[in-house]
């Protein structure tokens, strides 16, 4: 019996050791990135091979040249510390903005946080189509959402595993998700599509999609993506990133997807702006605070009132960019030496983009083309110097 009890005792000391051991090991973080693994709709073979395979695809990540890390987030990320993030070296977020036709809890806040810290802005919209009319409507929900922030970086459509998509053939999913794209970059944005690699094998058309012009951003946990060809690698679904209190997934750029570049903005200049649209158009922005919302609605509010007032347009001042605005300015061009209103709101959009810098003056001049140029070979609008109606719908969107 002694002997007995000597290895009972021996026996409890080893299985207390073990669980100090795995308490240690199995942190709060790591069940999270436990639980994770099976994320995005991929086939159960592309997320359990377990931790060694984080650390593997992380070190690939690290090893490539020039790579570019950003995040993607939505509204299960909760609150987010957006200058701790950009402080710890991300570049660009793709922000959820909606899910079939439904709003992101957290996708104004979330886009704002980020451009306000200089963070390049890109937006996602996760389908729960499975036709091509289903698509167009998510599309036009899409675009209207888009309007409301300043993009900064491609947009993207999420067309992954879910109960709508899964049993929609090859062929009929690839048409609805280029429809989809086809709708959203008319209305001026630069657009990619994300899946898993193991989606894009089995249920999309990559080479189609890929020959319509749209780059592509590819999930693959296990190892770095190989069978679709792609420019932007998402190595992770619980990366650790400073300011954001949950798991996050991780993306490595190959190069820089962006027409335009970190914004980060002269408060002086920005309020001396916003107190000129508030004077001169009684748009009231609040100028404490930057809302790229209201001073893209506040430009086109003067931009619409300068058109009246210079040609009689018989316009409705809305502080939305319609057809009819568009119609009206196409007859006008920005003289070198013209001094106007109108001039200073080009000024203006150039300046939130990036490409303008100090406080608009109202003159065009040497500076205001040589900006407008950089921002036109950035967006690959050609390299003219004169603001066209395609240009315009950029700056202004």
């Amino acid at each position: 019996m002694a002997i007995v009890r000597r290895w009972n005792l021996q026996a409890l000391y080893l299985c207390m050791a073990l669980l100090i051991v795995l308490s240690s090991l199995l942190t709060p973080q790591t069940l999270n990135a436990l639980e994770s693994l099976p994320a995005l709709g991929s086939s159960n073979s592309d997320h359990t091979e377990g931790l060694p395979i984080v650390i593997k695809t992380q070190k690939a990540a690290n090893s490539i040249k020039n790579g570019i890390k950003g995040i993607d987030v939505s509204q299960y990320q909760g609150d987010i510390n957006w200058k701790r993030v950009s402080n710890d070296g991300i570049q660009f977020a793709f922000v959820r903005a909606s899910a079939g036709l439904a709003t992101d809890k957290k996708f104004k806040v979330n886009a704002q946080g980020a451009h306000n810290n200089g963070i390049l802005v890109g937006a996602y919209h996760y389908a729960t189509f499975s036709n091509t009319a289903q698509a167009k409507k998510e599309a036009e929900y899409f675009i209207k959402l888009l309007k409301s922030i300043q993009v900064t970086y491609p947009v993207v459509l999420d067309l992954e595993d879910n109960r709508a998509t899964r049993s929609v053939s090859k062929s009929n999913l690839t048409a609805a998700g280029l429809a989809f794209m086809d709708a959203v970059k008319q209305a001026g944005y630069k657009v990619m599509l994300y899946s898993n690699e193991n989606f894009f094998i089995s249920h999309i058309d990559a080479k189609t999609v890929q020959k319509k012009g749209y780059d592509l951003w590819v999930a693959n946990y296990i190892e770095q993506p190989t069978k679709v060809t792609h420019k932007i690698w998402q190595h992770t679904s619980y990366g650790q990133v400073d300011g954001i209190g949950t798991r996050v997934d991780i993306n490595i750029a190959y190069q820089n997807m962006s027409g335009g570049r970190k914004v980060s903005v002269n408060k002086s200049d920005s309020d001396s702006i916003k107190t000129w649209f508030n004077a001169n158009y009684g748009t009231n922005i609040p100028i404490e605070q930057l809302d790229m919302s209201q001073i893209k609605s506040a430009s086109i509010t003067a931009l619409q009132t300068e058109l009246i007032n210079r040609s009689g347009a018989k316009l409705n001042v809305s502080g939305t960019l319609d057809a009819n605005t568009m119609k009206y300015f196409s007859s006008l061009s920005l003289k070198n030496g013209e001094q106007s209103n109108l001039t200073y709101v080009v000024q203006t959009a150039l300046f939130y983009k990036g490409y303008y810098t100090g406080t608009p003056t109202g003159v065009w001049d040497t500076k205001s083309v040589n900006a407008l140029k950089a921002y036109q070979s950035a967006e690959d609008l050609g390299d003219k110097g004169k603001l066209d109606s395609k240009t315009l719908k950029q700056l202004l969107r």
